[in-house]
């Protein structure tokens, strides 16, 4: 009997294959629905400066100027220095970064971070370096301003860059003054109309 398949060479192993690439039948369930977006189109390009520390980026980011601190209050001084010590370990050179949002993985209403952040690098997409959020301030500061209550901000997906998952990501506004946030909580629930930022790898 004919195979009424479209493919009649592929066997189920390599179905099986796919999907998993995919990131299993429920990944595969979104793409087919439509709700999964996969042409992952570059955002923004960071270029690395492998002679910026932490100092630098102190003064710098004041210079702006820059909000440094967290949505409650907390970190401050020492603390968001000790940070960017942290952060200018970032790799020498560029990476492309996406921005999109967990509606765009498939998600609807709200999600957590580390559902978001999974999913994505089941995808084919990666963590940021602790660099990007400061150069993304750094390095965008002569586009168009925009005022505090039309603000845009982008959560940057992320390791922790201090103690156990304490600080979790950084945020960046591009607002008047521009504000980089240290945020607390080990897996916040976000809405998923929030944008994410992520790597593309290389091809």
């Amino acid at each position: 009997m004919k195979s009424s398949s479209k493919y009649p060479g592929v066997k189920n192993g390599r179905v099986e294959a796919a999907i998993n690439k995919m990131g299993g039948m429920s990944l595969l369930k979104c793409f087919l629905s439509g709700k999964l977006k996969l042409d992952w189109v570059v955002w923004k390009t960071i270029t690395f400066n492998p002679n910026t520390r932490s100092a630098d980026y102190f003064a710098r980011l004041r210079e702006i100027p820059c909000w440094l601190g967290n949505s409650n209050g907390g970190i401050r001084g020492q603390y968001v220095l000790e940070a960017l010590v942290k952060i200018v370990t970032a790799p020498v050179g560029k990476v492309d970064l996406v921005k999109l949002t967990g509606d765009d993985l498939g998600f609807s209403g709200r999600a957590p971070r580390t559902d978001i952040c999974d999913r994505a690098m089941k995808l084919g997409l990666q963590m940021c370096p602790w660099a990007v959020g400061p150069e993304l301030v750094l390095q965008f500061t002569d586009e168009e301003k925009v005022s505090d209550w039309e603000e845009e901000h982008a959560c940057i997906a992320m390791e922790p860059i201090l103690g156990q998952c304490v600080f979790r990501a950084l945020n960046w506004w591009r607002s008047v003054p521009r504000r980089l946030e240290l945020t607390r909580g080990d897996d916040d629930s976000y809405s998923t109309t929030v944008p994410w930022v992520f790597v593309k790898p290389k091809e």
